[in-house]
């Protein structure tokens, strides 16, 4: 990777100006009642600030990864990369080029989010005072998901998969648990037999 002191300077000084802008969230995730940052509340932003400051964004994706260049428009060898693993995305009833669409809106999300620092508080934990908000028709989903995160199985992992947690039914949600749950029994039946 070719890279300068003045670059990472460029970059430092244009990730103070994207955090001072006032960003605003415009995503509502409705099932786990919070907000999140959508493309469209910094992007321009940040390509206005990489304008000022010399700086040129340019995302490509890969069948294995996804990357985002940040090139010097003044220093020519000189460039930023940030990486991820490209994932699928499989929202429900979309066709195949719809979850494509959504892959890399997504991969492009987070790369851009990552390289310019855009905190969003860490994922909502399921605690007691969540679960009080929660409609009495929605606790045992609420109760699912956070069973299903023990296991590793998280809502990121569940919607990144199918969609809008909105549009997992709850028999789906039960049935991987009863899954998680026979496996572990398992392994931990075959523990015990081997001692």
């Amino acid at each position: 990777m070719a890279l300068n002191v003045k670059t990472l300077a460029k970059l430092s000084d244009a990730r103070v100006q994207v955090s001072q802008s006032g960003l605003k969230k415009s995503g509502r995730n409705t099932f786990s009642n919070y907000d999140y940052y959508e493309l469209k509340d910094f992007l321009p932003k940040i390509l206005e600030v990489c304008k000022s400051v010399g700086l040129c964004p340019i995302v490509t994706f890969g069948a294995e990864q996804t990357k985002l260049t940040i090139y010097d428009t003044t220093e020519p060898d000189s460039f930023i990369e940030f990486c991820c693993d490209s994932v699928k995305a499989l929202v429900k009833g979309a066709a195949d080029i719809q979850n494509e669409g959504a892959k890399q809106t997504y991969l492009r999300r987070y790369l851009y989010m990552a390289a310019f620092e855009i905190a969003e508080a860490d994922t909502v934990e399921v605690d007691a005072a969540d679960k009080a908000k929660v409609a009495a028709g929605d606790m045992h989903r609420m109760e699912l998901l956070t069973e299903l995160a023990k296991y590793g199985l998280t809502v990121e992992k569940l919607t990144a998969y199918k969609g809008s947690i909105d549009n997992i039914p709850t028999d789906y949600l039960e049935d991987q648990l009863n899954k998680r749950k026979a496996k572990e029994a398992a392994k931990q039946n075959t523990q015990e037999a081997a001692v």
